[in-house]
């Protein structure tokens, strides 16, 4: 089974320098209109156009004290379902509009979906085919499916924001059984965002209120949410800024009435055996 790409999907950013914050601003948010119209200009769809982190930040000059010489300024674009045909003409015409970086571009399948359905359903019947003649061969049947197992090359990186006994460690080791490629960060990780943005599945157990927001998160990842806090409201709220994050992330498990209640549900079945044990006659 395989699956052609068609459409491509790229990572830009428009960075600009001036001597003063505030016409550096202005320039780099002219280059990105510019950038936008010139996307529109080709075709693409304005809900294709996605904005999702942007940073301003002083330039020192460390052999004169750290004296501020100027500003920099960069902000970050995903552009997704552009024709596969179209993306020479759309990274011109981007560039030529004020985009000087390219981060990444990327080719993939419209029908991924369904031709991903069509190749699962035929692997699980060839995988009954397979069992079948071995056991036809060993002079037994097949009985009832227990489990199936999906195996793959695919390891693509799920950053784990907690290093506790609790969450993160026993967290690493269910997606190292499933060939993930796993990285365990903290609240003093250097350049902890940046990392968390590679995550295409992000659990946050830092215990610190809404403190990851979009900036932490590549557009269309996955946000467990582990943290359980108390805002300055007095209300229940988890380490991730649900409202900021929405747009960004493809889903996201709520704060309360996410993690919260299946912990719930395993505690309570947890207490039902154990009643159901210290009903049990003793042995002794």
């Amino acid at each position: 089974m395989t699956a052609e790409p068609d459409i491509a999907e790229l990572e830009l950013m428009v960075y600009s320098q001036a001597t003063d914050a505030k016409i550096c601003q202005t320039q780099n948010s002219t280059d990105l209109e510019k950038t936008v119209e010139a996307l529109k200009g080709q075709g693409i769809a304005e809900t294709s156009i996605q904005t999702y982190s942007f940073g301003l930040n002083p330039i020192y000059d460390w052999d004169a004290g750290k004296a501020i010489t100027g500003y920099e300024m960069e902000t970050r674009l995903t552009i997704k379902d552009i024709p596969i045909e179209q993306v020479g003409d759309v990274l011109s015409s981007v560039v030529d509009a004020g985009v000087n970086r390219i981060d990444a571009v990327s080719y993939l399948c419209s029908s991924f979906d369904e031709k991903y359905e069509e190749a699962l359903q035929l692997a699980i019947a060839n995988g009954k085919k397979k069992a079948e003649a071995m056991a036809e061969a060993g002079g037994c049947s097949i009985g009832q499916t227990i489990s199936i197992s999906e195996l793959s090359s695919d390891q693509s990186a799920r950053p784990v924001e907690t290093k506790s006994m609790v969450v993160g460690r026993p967290l690493t080791m269910l997606f190292l059984q499933e060939n993930a490629t796993v990285t365990v960060c903290h609240t003093k990780t250097v350049d902890l965002p940046k990392l968390c943005r590679s995550a295409d599945i992000l659990v946050v157990a830092a215990g610190c209120a809404n403190m990851v927001d979009r900036r932490f998160v590549q557009p269309g990842a996955v946000v467990i949410d582990v943290g359980i806090n108390v805002d300055e409201n007095g209300k229940l709220c988890g380490d991730v800024d649900f409202k900021d994050i929405e747009g960004t992330a493809s889903m996201a498990t709520p704060v309360p009435g996410g993690v919260g209640s299946v912990t719930t549900s395993v505690l309570a079945k947890r207490l039902v055996d154990a009643a159901r044990l210290q009903a049990l006659p003793s042995r002794r």
